[in-house]
């Protein structure tokens, strides 16, 4: 692995560190709480109220996204740390 690689990777465990602290720090709360709110929401509200469903519904599905993407961070940052121990086990 060259040098420029090998940065490559530092930085994406480094990104990926930060995006599981902000995660687990901040994130991860208010999704699980807001989540629920609009579970019940979704609950509450009449099957006739279109409107309403449809905003439920853009919200739930905004949330899964900044989640997944949050979480595709996390991933590649593992994923580029396995990259540079395996690396390291091999130069050993």
């Amino acid at each position: 692995m060259n040098d420029d690689q090998k940065h490559k990777l530092e930085v994406e465990v480094s990104l990926g560190e930060n995006a599981e602290r902000a995660f687990e720090t901040y994130f991860e709360p208010y999704f699980e709480a807001k989540t629920l709110q609009l579970f019940e929401a979704f609950k509450n509200t009449s099957i006739v109220d279109e409107k309403s469903l449809m905003i439920i519904k853009q919200q739930a599905i905004a949330i899964d996204g900044l989640r997944d993407e949050l979480k595709g961070h996390i991933n590649t940052g593992v994923l580029a740390s396995r990259s540079l121990s395996d690396e390291g086990k091999e130069n050993e």
